[in-house]
Parts: structure tokens; C-alpha cells; sequence
């Protein structure tokens, strides 16, 4: 996840020790994940299943005729997936990406979740 990954650690440290100003970085890269993930889910849903490598006319009979003209997309979050997912349902929401969403365990806050990660100990 784009903002959340361990290419994004040193800017979060540096953000949250040294230069609090850098914390619009962290956001601003919270934020370009939120996109990114969008885009792929909007490919994901439209052109991928349009795809010739991806035709199951082979295979016709083990695949479920009711998964491909109706299929159902749903986010399942847990711990920071919560966290970061209630706020990627909210932007996806006007889309129509996803149908539902499952947040599991998303009310610690940062701050607890940050010092008792083994990235800061």
C-alpha cells in the first residue's frame, strides 16, 4: 500500500523525529496508494476479464456461469487495512469498484499502532 510500505518508513521516521512539516508527504503518498489502487481495480474490473489470456471458454464447464455476469467485490481489511480501508471505501464509493467492505479491527490509533510495530523498536 503506497504511503504504508517500507519504502515510505524513512519518511515517516524523518516526519515523525526530526521535520514534523514532512508529514504532508506521508499524506499526499496515503493518498497516491488510494489512486493507484482505484486505477487497478477499475483495470481489474473492466479490461482484464476482456483479455484474450484471460478467456475461459477452455474451461467453460468449471467455471460458475453466475461469477462472470455477476460478479461481487468486496474489501476485507484487518488491523491497518481497517484503518486505511474505511477511507478507500469512502473515495471508491461514488465509482461503484466495490459493493461492500468488511473492516476488521480498525479503532487503535496510529500512535499505538506506530510504537509498538518492530519497525520502531
Amino acid at each position: 500500500w503506497r504511503g504504508m510500505s517500507t519504502y515510505d518508513l524513512l519518511v515517516v521516521v524523518k516526519a515523525l523525529v526530526a521535520e514534523p512539516h514532512l508529514f504532508q508527504a506521508v499524506r499526499d503518498n496515503l493518498i497516491q496508494g488510494f489512486a493507484c489502487k482505484l486505477a487497478m481495480q477499475h483495470f481489474s474490473r473492466n479490461a482484464l476479464w476482456n483479455m484474450e489470456w484471460m478467456s475461459l471458454e477452455k474451461d467453460a464447464d468449471a467455471v460458475d456461469p453466475k461469477f462472470l455476469n455477476d460478479p461481487s467485490y468486496t474489501y476485507y481489511g484487518i488491523s491497518q487495512g481497517g484503518i486505511l480501508g474505511a477511507g478507500y471505501t469512502l473515495l471508491s464509493g461514488p465509482t461503484g469498484l466495490i459493493d461492500r467492505a468488511v473492516l476488521g479491527v480498525p479503532g487503535t490509533p496510529f500512535a499505538k499502532v506506530m510504537t509498538r510495530s518492530l519497525a520502531f523498536s
